[in-house]
């Protein structure tokens, strides 16, 4: 009879650990899908920050190139203006020879 009280209370001590052992087990399922689904974030997340990083590329290369003709532009400019001054100065010697022949 104590032999049996002493089975009896192992299996029901065996069936509470085993109760306690599946609540873990479906505490750590629960877990790990969360983490599935936070990973699948961060994907997610990588991936748009990835298309972000080709968009402004392409904005800094198209920048670049508005840049180069920007410069090209004042390039231009600068020249047109030493060409105003040169053409001011011819001005000025051609009237200060009319002044001397007058």
């Amino acid at each position: 009879m104590l032999k049996r009280f002493f089975l009896g209370n192992s299996a029901i001590e065996l069936k509470e650990n085993i109760e306690r052992v599946d609540g873990n087990i479906n505490r750590i399922k629960n877990e790990m899908d969360i983490l599935d689904e936070s990973y699948k974030d961060v994907q997610r997340s990588i991936n748009k920050m990835s298309v972000s990083v080709e968009v402004l590329r392409s904005i800094l290369k198209e920048t670049q190139e508005n840049l180069q003709q920007v410069n090209a532009v004042n390039e231009e400019i600068l020249e047109g203006l030493e060409e105003i001054k040169d053409n001011q100065l011819k001005l000025e010697q051609w009237r200060m020879t009319q002044e001397v022949t007058i």
